[in-house]
């Protein structure tokens, strides 16, 4: 957790929209103190029978896919390169 909190001191312009969190991290203990940290949504694995929140609607995540397919994006990732 110190470092989600040192990364938001020396980063603050950041804007962390939502925290994905494995099986590693997963614990709710972790989950609760990230989203207080940056006052942001996390995700851990899903099941399509799942409830989820949005916009103030309750559905399954089956439907919330359905509904909301999402938008094809192009990441650049930067390497270490000097």
């Amino acid at each position: 957790m110190d470092l989600l909190e040192e990364f938001k001191f020396y980063h603050p312009g950041f804007v962390v929209k939502a925290i994905l969190v494995d099986a590693l991290y997963g614990s709710g203990w972790f989950m609760n103190r990230a989203a207080a940290v940056f006052r942001t949504q996390t995700i851990s694995q899903l099941s399509k029978s799942q409830t989820v929140r949005f916009r103030h609607r309750e559905m399954s995540v089956a439907q919330y896919f359905a509904t909301y397919p999402g938008v094809e994006m192009t990441l650049r990732i930067r390497a270490g390169r000097k």
